[in-house]
């Protein structure tokens, strides 16, 4: 697989690091404080936009995939808010149902392609956003 690494300097709130992978769905996190983090954007093939996730249905399982696409190790966190930013942009794909053992996005199951309707209950921005650690996570309990 091959992976393109782009750094670019933004004047606004925009991070400066963009990881994109090249395939039918291309993805990149923007909007973190890291590379690891952001909202999730995606290009679909034949297109020079980028567009992001509606965050309906959005969990660790799709985070997961994310992650694992972009060679950023595990999912720590998934959020669907607009925490990252990105509010101004199209939502370009619904209904993201991952298992979490896919090895690419495009093997995720989803409700729809191009221009959506995402709910926005709460009004602050239903957007995909994940955050990657390189190494697992154990979380232990202690019984009494």
């Amino acid at each position: 697989m091959y992976i393109k690494r782009e750094i670019t300097a933004h004047l606004n709130i925009e991070p400066l690091f963009q990881h994109s992978v090249e395939g039918k769905v291309k993805l990149r996190l923007q909007g973190g404080r890291t590379e690891f983090e952001g909202r999730v954007e995606v290009q679909l093939a034949g297109s020079e936009e980028w567009g992001l996730l509606c965050g309906d249905g959005w969990s660790l399982l799709e985070g997961m995939v994310v992650c694992r696409q972009l060679g950023y190790g595990y999912a720590q966190g998934a959020l669907s808010t607009g925490f990252f930013g990105g509010n101004k942009s199209d939502i370009i794909i619904s209904g993201m149902k991952c298992t979490g053992n896919e090895k690419l996005i495009e093997q995720c199951l989803h409700d729809a392609v191009g221009e959506v309707f995402c709910p926005d209950p709460s009004n602050n921005g239903n957007i995909a956003g994940v955050t990657c650690v390189q190494s697992k996570f154990i979380i232990l309990f202690d019984s009494l």
